[in-house]
């Protein structure tokens, strides 16, 4: 899979490199969880995509935990890596607004 770089940046309060550096040790499994999600159910719109993640994380103790922004961040990286990209359908957010939706791409695939 492609390298991933979560940094802070100089001026960053402590508070931020911390979070920076433990958002990196949790990572990769994160975005293994969101890419397997994606491969199982895609497309799907961020909020369907957090939905999923969150009852995967009551109904199984091993996937790591994640904020929805970490989410979000998460399937960013997936698609700058090539790994998903945005669907032509779109969907419908929470608030009931258009919204993208994502898929797993073949690359994609071949890495789950």
């Amino acid at each position: 899979m492609t390298t991933f770089d979560i940094t802070s940046r100089r001026g960053d309060p402590v508070t931020s490199r911390e979070a920076g550096h433990k958002a990196a040790r949790h990572a990769p499994t994160v975005r293994a969880t969101v890419l397997e999600i994606m491969g199982e159910s895609s497309p799907l719109t961020h909020d369907e995509l957090i939905s999923t993640y969150h009852t995967r994380i009551m109904t199984d103790s091993t996937t790591p935990l994640a904020s929805e922004s970490g989410i979000r961040t998460r399937l960013s990286e997936l698609a700058h890596a090539g790994l998903v990209e945005a669907d032509e359908t779109m969907g419908v957010s929470t608030f009931g607004n258009r919204a993208r939706r994502w898929r797993i791409t073949d690359l994609g695939r071949s890495v789950l």
